[in-house]
């Protein structure tokens, strides 16, 4: 949309849309509490396009909410790793709930929070946005879910980062973690393993083209 160009050459990486029902607020600064009002924010001010008829609306966002997380065996109910995930992962774990002075005396999992989908609902400042103005406080970008990550690159709101394993090189780098080379490729097989999940990719049977076009 004309009204909306900022004159700056700055794209967002497109987020994944599975489990969406469940990562609210929405938008890569968390500014929509809903997943509705943000569909129409799309529809209205982003693409210009007219204001949608309500009953429209609803099913966009009712056909957006089928879309579950990836099923993942190494997983535990409550977001820790079973028998299945493999030693490695199970060392980055440990590393994932370590607090860093250099971080606030934060871990990863303070904002990552296993048990709710890997999610704080919260927005923070971890210095990948510049800002409109040097002291302006809008640099603070919604906490993603870790959940399906393994099939979504590039990473960070801009897509700058191709890996998981430069995500969390990154982390280290910028912090000063003083992580080693081994616990960077444990930490990095844990988010790879929490991230993973059975059958990410499927082809729609020949069969059902014509039902999903109906629908």
């Amino acid at each position: 949309a004309p009204h909306a160009n900022n004159g700056v050459f700055d794209p967002l990486d497109i987020p994944d849309l599975r489990g969406i029902r469940f990562t609210g607020p929405y938008g890569r600064n968390g500014r929509f509490a809903s997943l509705r009002e943000f569909v129409r924010n799309v529809i209205v001010n982003e693409f210009n396009g007219p204001e949608p008829d309500p009953v429209l609306l609803d099913g966009l966002v009712a056909y957006m909410n089928e879309f579950d997380f990836l099923t993942n065996p190494a997983l535990k109910w409550d977001g820790t790793l079973n028998e299945k995930a493999s030693e490695a992962a199970h060392r980055g774990e440990k590393i994932f709930r370590k607090p860093f002075a250099q971080m606030g005396g934060k871990s990863c999992a303070a904002c990552h929070i296993p048990s709710a989908h890997f999610l704080d609902r919260k927005s923070h400042d971890i210095g990948t946005v510049r800002g409109y103005e040097p002291a302006s406080r809008d640099r603070a970008l919604d906490t993603p879910t870790l959940l399906g990550i393994k099939y979504t690159a590039p990473y960070f709101h801009d897509g700058s980062q191709p890996s998981l394993r430069s995500v969390v090189a990154w982390f280290n780098d910028t912090y000063k973690l003083n992580m080693t080379g081994q616990q960077l490729d444990d930490l990095t097989t844990y988010v790879e393993t929490v991230g993973n999940g059975v059958d990410a990719y499927e082809d729609t049977p020949y069969y059902l083209d014509a039902e999903m076009e109906e629908f």
